[in-house]
Parts: structure tokens; C-alpha cells; sequence
């Protein structure tokens, strides 16, 4: 019956709807792991307990990122995905930029990490390498945890990192082995940290074309930043073309949680 619902899904609005109605009605969750096979040849496991992962199964996970992903992204490109998570982005951009290109994925968070891991090898994606690590401004180990109430889609550290946590290691993102050529796009969602990202990233940075950014206002207060901070290091290393990814129901989204933002920062 799932694999019936699943090639339903690949319809956007019956997707969409079937997301609504497991998240705002009584209809009940199933509360198991599947395999979700998709109509551009993607198969991923995921948990259906997980509000992120449901969103996933549904298709209707950041569809203006996703197809944001699938257009900037060609053979032969280099992808940086840093927050990771399961593997959403990582898998899309495996098949984009094919046997020559290169896909680094990081995660941070254990249990994120291993359902990655899964999903790049149920792809026989031979051009993604896993990082289990989070990228900071320096070397060393961090505690990372699940925000509180909230699922496996907002894994922070620092004060907001209340429920789950576990000690990790970090790199920066110039002292991770990426290559030296040009990274077509980093897409970045690191909870807040992204400053400390950039600050330690200045080589990186000066190779990438696109970086697809989260601009989380709340999440940046709490780590002692702001979107100007942001904005300015990227600016500073070229990247100062500025898209809005906007969705359906932004309008709606934007009174709910006017705190997000998802951006493109591309050069001039």
C-alpha cells in the first residue's frame, strides 16, 4: 500500500496535501522506517515518525531549494553540502553532476549521519564522499543536539542544543578535503553557526560560484550573529548577488515563522 501512496506523491499538490494532513488533522502517522523510490530514480530510507523526513516521503521538502539544487548543479560540478541531514540534497546533486563531478556531504548528528550513509550507498552513489563531522571555525569537538521539541531536521549546538546530545568532531571547511577547483554551489544550514563557518572558510569560499544559504534570525541571535554578519563575509570573498527562494504559501509561511529566510548568493 505504501509503494501505491508513494507514486501518488509524485504528483506536487497530492503530496503537499498528504504533508498537511499528517501534520494540522487526526489522520494518523505511521510510525515506521520506509523506502521512498522516486520518479527521477532517487530512493532514500526514512522515518516517518520524523516531521522532516515525512516532508521527504511526501515530496514536498523545500521544493524551491530542491529545484534550485537541480538547476545551478551540472555534470562534472562540485557540491558542498554542509547540514547534510539525510541525504535530500546530496542524492538530488549525485545524479546531477554525475561520475565527474563531486559531491561532499557533511553531518554532524550520529543517527543523521548513518541514515546518510545508507541512502548514499542505496544509490550507488560513487562520487559522494561522507564527512561525519560538523564544520566550525577550527579543529577540535563540539556538542551537538536536537533543538528542543523539534525533530532531526534542527540539529544545533551551543545553547540550543537541548535534546540528544552527543560530542562530535569539526574541521573548518578549508581544512576539509574538497579539491582544488571550483564549487558550482555550498549549500549551508548549520543552525546559526554559520559565522563561525565563513570565518574560517576564506579559500573555500573564493572557489564557490553559489551558496544557498538558510537565514535563520533566531537561530543567528543565539550564537551571538546577525544577517548583515553573513552577508558581509560572503560579500567580502565575492558573492554578492542575492536571490529569495520563495515557495507556495510563503505568504502564509512568513507570518508563521518570519524569522527564515532561504537565499542565493551568487557572484556578480
Amino acid at each position: 500500500m505504501m509503494r501505491a501512496v508513494a507514486g501518488l506523491l509524485d504528483v506536487p499538490p497530492l503530496g503537499k496535501a498528504l504533508e498537511v494532513a499528517w501534520d494540522h488533522t487526526a489522520l494518523p502517522i505511521p510510525r515506521r522506517r520506509v523506502v521512498r523510490r522516486y520518479a527521477d530514480g532517487r530512493s532514500m530510507e526514512l522515518d516517518l515518525a520524523d516531521r522532516t523526513q515525512r516532508a521527504m516521503f511526501c515530496g514536498a521538502y523545500e521544493p524551491a531549494e530542491t529545484a534550485a539544487v537541480a538547476t545551478i548543479l551540472r555534470p562534472g560540478s562540485t557540491f558542498i553540502d554542509a547540514g547534510a541531514h539525510v541525504g535530500w540534497f546530496t542524492i538530488l546533486a549525485a545524479g546531477r553532476v554525475g561520475a565527474g563531478g563531486a559531491v561532499h556531504a557533511v553531518e554532524a548528528f550520529p543517527d543523521n549521519a548513518r541514515m546518510l550513509t545508507r541512502n548514499v550507498a542505496r544509490n550507488a552513489a560513487q562520487n559522494v564522499l561522507v564527512h561525519h563531522q560538523a564544520i566550525s571555525d577550527q579543529r577540535g569537538s563540539m556538542v551537538v543536539g536536537r533543538q528542543a521539541g523539534s525533530d532531526s531536521g534542527s540539529v544545533t549546538a551551543g545553547p540550543g542544543a537541548t535534546e540528544a546530545q552527543v560530542e562530535v568532531p569539526t574541521s573548518t571547511l578549508d581544512d576539509m578535503d574538497t579539491g582544488d577547483g571550483p564549487v558550482a554551489l555550498l549549500k549551508i544550514d548549520v543552525e546559526g553557526l554559520e559565522a563561525r563557518v565563513f570565518a574560517a572558510a576564506p579559500r573555500t569560499l573564493r572557489r564557490v560560484g553559489t551558496v544557498m544559504i538558510e537565514i535563520n534570525n533566531g537561530a543567528l541571535a543565539r550564537n551571538g550573529s546577525t544577517q548583515d554578519e553573513l552577508l558581509g563575509a560572503l560579500a567580502e570573498a565575492g558573492l554578492q548577488t542575492i536571490t529569495e527562494l520563495r515557495r507556495p504559501l510563503d505568504g502564509l509561511r512568513s507570518m508563521l515563522a518570519p524569522t527564515y529566510r532561504n537565499l542565493l548568493v551568487g557572484r556578480c
